[in-house]
């Protein structure tokens, strides 16, 4: 109900203004509009570059976890030498 108000006096301001000024308007959305557009794409090449970071970082870790299994392995695991 509140946002119906709110649109009718939007309209109402409106329907005072001449023509252009309401090109005015218009031009000035369509630059809000591109602005938010090319946000909206940086956001997304930043998103997709930390994704990829992850993905490296995910490959890294699984290889330093493998390592230390493998280091533990020696350590610990059995010997060829058997002790008497």
């Amino acid at each position: 109900m509140l946002e119906a108000t709110k649109k009718r006096e939007k309209t109402a301001a409106y329907t005072s203004l001449s023509v252009s000024e309401l090109r005015l308007i218009l031009e000035q959305k369509d630059q809000l509009l591109e602005q938010k557009t090319r946000l909206i794409e940086q956001k997304a090449q930043q998103i997709e570059q930390r994704e990829e970071l992850i993905f490296e970082q995910q490959k890294q870790l699984k290889l330093l976890e493998e390592q230390l299994r493998l280091a533990k392995l020696r350590r610990f695991g059995s010997s060829s030498e058997k002790s008497r």
